[in-house]
């Protein structure tokens, strides 16, 4: 799971959970602590990647996931995630990946509540994302000139799709 607020570690986090072979379930930043456990159950996740702020808000969050009975779940903040390890430990980890997911493999878990208010999951392909970003690559023309400003949340699909993935698809600046 990805529970953060915009920020390039988002980013970066989201492609190397991919990189990893994983599905990345990205939460809303306002979310609360029953819902992330909740999403994280439904999700089943092994992992939380948490902005230091979100750690700090939902410092009981890992009790709480202690107590629905996911204490497996991990819990990393950027910090952790981005520590350079030594040589040896990062030829190791690299070792790990997978050499190739395929595109029908989930890429992302989007919880939504849609209207009737109780959260479902909605799995997104590869597929559908690269469909997704190459018919939003035919509607707005960007190249390595253009600037693009984020201002909605990454976990929303329109935003991740249109602007994250289509404007680094063409090389545009994200701000």
């Amino acid at each position: 799971m990805l529970f953060s607020q915009n920020a390039p570690e988002w980013g970066m986090t989201y492609f190397g959970v991919l990189r990893a072979g994983a599905t990345c379930i990205p939460v809303d930043p306002e979310s609360s602590t029953d819902e992330v456990v909740n999403f994280a159950r439904a999700g089943d996740a092994s992992g939380i990647v948490i902005s230091a702020k979100l750690k700090e808000e939902r410092s009981e969050l890992a009790e709480k996931l202690q107590a629905a009975g996911l204490g497996t779940v991990k819990l990393w903040t950027f910090e952790e995630v981005f520590e350079m390890p030594d040589e040896q430990t990062e030829d190791e980890r690299i070792a790990l990946l997978p050499q190739r997911v395929t595109a029908q493999s989930v890429a992302s878990l989007i919880f939504t509540s849609g209207t009737t208010g109780r959260p479902k999951g909605v799995m997104l392909s590869h597929r559908n994302l690269t469909s997704m970003v190459s018919m939003l690559s035919s509607v707005f023309d960007m190249d390595t000139s253009d600037g693009v400003l984020s201002v909605l949340p990454l976990h929303h699909t329109f935003e991740f799709s249109t602007g994250f993935l289509t404007p680094l698809s063409r090389g545009a600046q994200i701000t």
